[in-house]
């Protein structure tokens, strides 16, 4: 009889350690589940921000900004965008660069645009018409600013905000 009774306390204390292993094993699945959770959704977002970093960089890398070009006083604004759209084009033509934009189009605010119009940003088919164009600005820029409407036209690759601050920097040093 002894036996049995000990027997009996040594199941319920077996049963009680059962159900704590099993809670701690409830546990460790939780606590598991939260760290993958919070890995994955980490990696989620640096994967997001790398791919939007990378189609920026491409668009970047194949686009040119345009100073200096007076703005349109056309009263519809499908108007001025169309007379950017030319302008620039007639800009591409005296560079003699043989291609159509993919966008042109203003940056920044009408209300907040100087004397020269705002800027204008112009997307090209490639990296290469970017470079192309940037070569010819070099060899025909003093040319093409002794046409009135051209006088304080400059003709830039489109950069970050860091690399506008370091562009700046280095002027002012230099």
């Amino acid at each position: 009889m002894a036996q049995s009774k000990e027997i009996k306390e040594i199941l319920a204390k077996l049963q009680t350690i059962q159900q704590q292993i099993n809670k701690l094993d409830d546990k460790v699945e939780t606590l598991n589940t939260a760290d993958i959770i919070e890995k994955l959704e980490n990696i989620s977002t640096t994967i997001e921000t790398t791919a939007i970093k990378a189609v920026e960089d491409k668009e970047r890398q194949r686009s040119l900004v345009l100073i200096g070009l007076k703005e349109s006083t056309a009263v519809r604004p499908t108007e001025r965008a169309k007379a950017d759209e030319e302008e620039v084009l007639r800009v591409l033509d005296a560079l003699d660069v043989q291609t159509l934009p993919l966008a042109v189009y203003r940056m920044g605010n009408p209300a907040k645009a100087g004397p020269n119009g705002r800027l204008i940003k112009v997307i090209l088919p490639s990296t290469s018409f970017q470079r192309i164009c940037l070569a010819q600005w070099k060899r025909k820029r003093i040319e093409m600013r002794s046409m009135e409407k051209w006088t304080k036209l400059l003709i830039r690759p489109s950069l970050t905000p860091e690399q506008l601050r370091f562009s700046s920097a280095s002027k002012k040093y230099n």
